[in-house]
């Protein structure tokens, strides 16, 4: 059993969200803040709720917290001390400000309490044009002087503003560079990465608060991850990271309906995102079948290479233009052939037997290729059709053991294909966001898409260790003639030359990935 946590610390009370992957059950409980090491109220109702539910901490899947201790130590003025380094001419650029203020024609009015001290804020001499040409190269010995008088006077962290670096970064990233070099525990930050948007000021503040806070940040979830650690969490821990601007509701186990009637509601606008398999996707846009293609893949570093890369990229776009968009993938495994009475090592092995497909005309020519016969139908009936002997096995990925291990007696790892679970977004409300909630959204998904390769091979792991043990243990065939299989199914790939071009384009790009 998984658990799923969720954490929102406020000043007085800290609030915890658990959440029962297999049950669906949502729990709420509530806990007293510890405003001094918000952490500590985090591992206290930790522990708690999993007493509760009377269950280990080996059992939480996922964590994720928000917290206000950036805003806190802003507002309390606790940041770092840091320094600014920025274009010769405009070292006051901060302090000017913009032409909107409280009192326009006040000229005793009280300006902000400024995150960088007067000295600190350093330039240096170089200059990038409006449409990006450099007009003066940078002086890079000035630079290494500016970083090494920051690094005498205790600066903690720098952060780096010149002008026009949202159009050519190639200044800002060198003041990096020198930086890393001179001074490497300095906590950096420059604005061409943090926020490469027109309005120097509105850019320059954004770079230096959040050097301000950096540091700051940095130690409280260091802290936070190794609290947790400590009481034997070994889910990686999420920090919210949109101010509350992306709200997720989960609604789990099927309750919206198939993978399609959850595609169908987000081109009706009733649903923003849902997880389908993307042999699900083919139905709208063919070439998403070409990994359901068998033997697409050599193997699972092949296939890894494919998903994280160009190719998939490729492919979650087409779709946009139906109203929806992939933003990344989950493993699922690799399927291959699970029997009652028969260990299937070639192509012949499989001659005569009848064999539970996907309702799928790819994973149909495969069993016709390979000299079985198809027979389509859910999955809630594999059990019962292997039972009774209406089919002679299934294909799948090891984890239909947990369900048909019962009536399984041989599973056999010829791996003939490996399609992934695709995540789709509305691309109404994709094209909604902001460039920095895409790019929240795009890096969250990125570490949520590497976590759930290292949940899913435990999971996998997990299922075989209880199908091959007991008085009923599943054999496992891994002597599988894998190329007798390749070559049995190369007439698909021959058949999808002239059906479908568009398919076999991406089969060549994938294969040439492989070489």
């Amino acid at each position: 059993m998984a658990y799923m946590i969720g954490v929102d610390v406020g000043g007085t009370f800290t609030d915890f969200s658990v959440f029962n992957q297999e049950t669906g059950e949502l729990f709420n409980y509530k806990d007293s803040s510890t405003p001094a090491d918000p952490s500590r109220a985090i591992v206290k109702g930790v522990r708690d709720v999993l007493a509760l539910k009377q269950a280990g901490p080996e059992q939480v899947s996922y964590l994720a917290h928000g917290t206000t201790v950036g805003t806190n130590a802003l507002i309390e003025k606790k940041g770092c001390r840091l320094g600014l380094i920025t274009t010769k001419g405009f070292k006051d650029l901060m302090e000017i400000g913009t032409q909107r203020r409280p009192s326009l024609y006040n000229l005793q009015a009280q300006k902000p309490y400024p995150l960088v001290p007067s000295g600190l804020n350093r330039t240096v001499t170089e200059r990038v044009r409006y449409d990006g040409t450099v007009e003066t190269p940078l002086d890079e010995e000035e630079t290494r002087q500016v970083v090494r008088e920051l690094k005498a006077q205790g600066v903690a962290a720098i952060a780096v503003c010149t002008l026009f670096s949202f159009i050519n970064p190639v200044h800002e990233l060198r003041i990096e560079e020198i930086i890393r070099e001179e001074f490497p525990e300095a906590y950096v930050t420059i604005s061409s990465k943090l926020a490469p948007e027109f309005r120097e000021f509105s850019r320059m503040s954004t770079t230096v608060m959040n050097s301000y806070l950096g540091p700051v940040m940095e130690k409280y979830v260091n802290h936070f991850r190794d609290s947790i650690r400590d009481i034997g969490i070994q889910a990686e821990p999420y920090v919210t990271q949109s101010n509350g601007s992306i709200t997720i509701q989960i609604i789990p186990n099927g309750t919206l309906g198939s993978e399609a009637d959850c595609i169908a509601q987000i081109q009706a606008g009733a649903l923003e995102m849902t997880k389908v398999s993307a042999g699900t996707l083919g139905n709208f846009k063919n070439e998403w079948n070409v990994l359901s293609v068998p033997y697409v893949f050599n193997d699972k570093e092949h296939y890894y290479k494919v998903m994280d890369g160009e190719i998939a990229q490729d492919l979650y776009g087409l779709t946009a233009g139906d109203g929806f968009q992939g933003l990344t993938w989950l493993d699922s495994g690799a399927r291959s052939f699970y029997t009652a009475n028969t260990p299937i090592r070639t192509p012949a092995d499989l001659k005569g037997l009848k064999i539970r497909t996907m309702d799928s005309q790819m994973a149909i020519d495969m069993m016709t290729a390979l000299g079985g016969s198809s027979q389509v139908m859910s999955y809630s009936e594999i059990y019962t059709g292997m039972q009774q002997g209406n089919v002679d096995g299934a294909e799948n990925n090891v984890t239909a053991l947990r369900d048909h291990a019962d009536v399984t007696k041989y599973y056999c790892f010829d791996e003939h294909t490996r399609i992934p679970d695709i995540i789709v977004i509305s691309s109404n409300i994709w094209n909604k966001m902001s460039d920095n909630q895409k790019q929240i959204m795009q890096d969250t998904a990125a570490k949520m898409t590497e976590d759930y390769k290292t949940a899913w091979a435990d999971f996998e792991n997990e299922v075989l260790e209880a199908a091959t043990s007991g008085s009923n243990p599943v054999e496992l065939i891994r002597d599988v003639d894998t190329a007798a299989f390749q070559e049995a199914c190369q007439p698909i790939y021959t058949n999808l030359q002239t059906s479908d071009p568009a398919v076999y384009a991406y089969v060549e790009r994938i294969q040439e990935a492989g070489k």
